[in-house]
């Protein structure tokens, strides 16, 4: 019986069709190609990171040295002040932050944002309380 059976596997094997030759199997990408999106991305921003930088250093440091007194300020915390006094061989400036009570701070310069001008609304408000 077992004698049988093998012989009929090994006839219908015999008789199969030769199969297809297999399809090559899709390459896989090199790791070049794969991380070269992120590498030309980071490579970008570190160029436009490194271009805009010192534009911005420049623009700040004009601003620092440019500090007089009664110069009118917006300090980093959102602080406006008046300075009173610039150090020039210290990094630091001392501001008026309250005119009426006389309160006085001391910052460093890369604390100052920008200089604020009087609006003409402001300059009106003081010529009506004088």
């Amino acid at each position: 019986m077992i004698d049988t059976l093998v012989f009929t596997l090994l006839a219908f094997q015999a008789e199969a069709p030769a199969a297809a030759p297999a399809a090559p199997a899709p390459q896989q990408p090199d790791m070049f190609s794969s991380l070269l999106f992120p590498l030309l991305a980071t490579a970008a921003i570190l160029i436009l990171m490194n271009v805009f930088r010192p534009r911005e250093d420049k623009k700040q440091k004009t601003l620092i040295d440019s500090l007089e007194k009664n110069d009118r300020i917006l300090l980093a915390g959102g602080v406006y002040a008046r300075v009173i006094n610039v150090k020039p061989d210290v990094d630091e400036v001392v501001v008026r932050v309250d005119e009426d009570r006389d309160v006085k701070m001391t910052v460093t310069k890369s604390a100052v944002l920008r200089k604020v001008e009087k609006s003409e609304k402001d300059k009106e408000n003081k010529e009506k309380t004088s």
